[in-house]
């Protein structure tokens, strides 16, 4: 389960583990069947994945998040200071379109996303096709404000 299932595994265990890091982790959202921002996955297949991986009961799933696991276990990693580390790519479907990686999307994001306009691969070129255009500034503007 790569990020999601080092978080599991490494939050259970702060006694084994000094450092946890979640790369590209997911599914972050508590309600599995509640589908990030960005994701293009069919709900059909979303509940077959669902079915199969937790078996459509989401108090399993719950209790298998790294939330949960976290939030269960926080004072022990604070004790020993477990070092975590998550990390989302500028065009992973989880990220809102936070260019710069303040909380909000505001407009310091959209003058970034500007200054990059036209051909080129950057932090604004947001759904990764080799252009910052109006689909990006789309997406940027779809997900204004704080971000949860």
């Amino acid at each position: 389960m790569g990020g999601a299932g080092s978080g599991r595994l490494g939050l259970r265990r702060p006694d084994l583990f000094a450092g946890i890091s979640l790369l590209g982790a997911g599914p972050m959202q508590l309600d599995f069947m509640d589908a990030p921002k960005g994701t293009d996955v069919p709900p059909r297949n979303r509940a077959a994945l669902f079915e199969a991986v937790w078996g459509s009961d989401p108090a399993y799933y719950l209790a298998e998040h790294p939330w949960t696991i976290a939030s269960q276990r926080a004072a022990a990693h604070v004790a020993l200071c477990t070092k975590v580390r998550i990390g989302v790519g500028a065009t992973d479907a989880m990220l809102a379109s936070n260019l710069d990686c303040s909380g909000a999307v505001d407009g310091v994001d959209l003058g970034q996303l500007l200054g990059e306009w036209g051909p080129g691969h950057g932090v604004g070129d947001i759904n990764g096709n080799g252009t910052v255009d109006g689909v990006d500034l789309g997406m940027l503007l779809g997900a204004w404000g704080p971000v949860a």
